[in-house]
């Protein structure tokens, strides 16, 4: 008697097509405005298809294609017997359209918002280069493709990753408003393991950062720059406090307190701008010679830093002016801030610093959850916990400093004049 060979039906609708599976094969029948295709298609190898039916011309076509899922597989083949035809359902939205749509969608800071335009902007010329201009022609093969060139101009995983941003965004978006037309091409790509890095030692790789004397030398030098007044406010805010460079660069008198000795970082909705997250939220006591230059400076109107422009070109400023000061240094104007992080961790022992306080004073959220939920951090009362334990030792540390360097700091373009006549608060 002949065995009989069991096959395992399934169904499934893919869009407008109602496919079943056969064993190795989908067999593939069109409905609504797709009724009366019918083909079958079948994966040979990974990535690789092969489609059968009869075409709209009656001619019977059998050709390979790649694809990297059975839904665009079924796309492909439908392409490929039966040519692009119009669905009225169908957004057909180009990629500039698409990243606009996300991100006006996607909420955020302006600040944030700027920043995916620009990446989304970054793929799009790369696309154009390539003649994609609608997105449901790109497929995952084109952005790993994007992702190796980017790793070949030499940026970094994390670079890398922040320009990915827009597209992952717009692939979900898309993906969920219109499932019956598009994909997450994104689901499952992943940057390389070891991507942006050959294991190699080199003695210039890891976090730069300039020690307090080299802020201080930095800022004396800055006193005779051309674009001193502008820069100088925001190399004490930085390499002193800490402040990140989009902090400093916000910063306004209204958030600083001259009489308590304080500056405030919070959302000002009024003028579009949002801290990052609930720990950027604080109020931070002033070391001395931060203190004393925005006294000097007298209490004024509008932003602390007098810049109007944003934060790249301010950023590009302040490069250049590091580079005219000394043109070994390569820190980037965001890294301006790792002064006191790196002195505190590398000297919690010998002069000790409590580095967990440091890490609030900057405004890094806990990490630990006796940090998060057992220490008592009422706002209020962290002004006065930061005073001593970290804007007092900052005072120590740069007298300190002025001691060793006198001889240096006592020229007209030293920082002596920060600390002379300054009583304590």
């Amino acid at each position: 008697m002949r065995s009989l060979k069991n096959r395992v039906k399934q169904i499934l609708m893919i869009g407008s097509y109602g496919v079943e599976q056969w064993e190795s094969t989908w067999k593939v029948r069109g409905h609504g405005s797709r009724i009366g295709q019918q083909f079958t298609v079948w994966q040979e190898s990974p990535g690789k298809w092969r489609v059968n039916g009869t075409s709209c011309e009656g001619s019977r076509r059998r050709e390979r294609f790649p694809a990297t899922s059975l839904a665009e597989a079924i796309e492909q083949g439908a392409a490929i017997l039966y040519g692009n035809q119009y669905d009225p359902g169908h957004p057909k939205l180009d990629l500039s359209s698409a990243f606009d749509r996300t991100i006006r969608a996607g909420g955020g800071s302006k600040e944030h918002q700027d920043d995916l335009y620009q990446f989304g902007e970054y793929f799009c010329n790369w696309a154009q280069n390539r003649n994609l201009g609608q997105w449901h022609e790109l497929r995952q093969e084109h952005l790993k493709e994007y992702m190796t060139s980017l790793f070949e101009r030499g940026l970094k995983a994390k670079s890398v990753s922040h320009y990915f941003e827009p597209i992952r965004s717009a692939s979900r978006f898309l993906a969920a408003n219109w499932p019956e037309h598009y994909r997450d091409i994104c689901q499952g790509l992943r940057l390389p393991r070891h991507a942006g890095r050959d294991g190699r030692y080199r003695e210039e790789d890891g976090n730069p950062c300039l020690s307090y004397k080299e802020v201080l030398d930095l800022a004396g030098w800055m006193r005779r720059y051309e674009h001193g007044p502008v820069l100088f406010p925001g190399v004490l805010l930085q390499g002193v406090c800490g402040l990140q460079l989009r902090e400093a660069l916000r910063l306004r008198w209204s958030d600083v307190d001259l009489l308590e000795g304080t500056l405030t970082i919070q959302d000002n909705p009024e003028f579009g701008e949002r801290v990052k997250n609930e720990y950027r939220v604080r109020r931070i006591p002033l070391p001395r010679v931060v203190y004393h230059h925005l006294q000097r400076m007298g209490q004024g109107i509008g932003t602390v830093i007098p810049y109007q422009g944003n934060d790249n070109a301010y950023g590009k400023l302040l490069k250049r002016a590091f580079l005219n000061w000394n043109p070994q240094c390569d820190i980037a104007p965001k890294d301006l801030r790792n002064t006191l992080q790196t002195h505190a961790m590398e000297h919690a022992i010998d002069e000790g610093w409590n580095t967990y306080l440091v890490d609030r004073y900057v405004g890094h959220a806990p990490k630990t959850v006796a940090e998060k939920h057992y220490f008592g951090d009422k706002k209020g009362r962290m002004v006065e916990v930061f005073r001593e334990h970290v804007a007092e030792k900052i005072d120590g540390l740069l007298e300190r400093i002025e001691s060793a360097e006198w001889h240096k700091m006592a020229q007209p373009i030293s920082v002596v004049p920060f600390f002379s006549g300054l009583s304590r608060r």
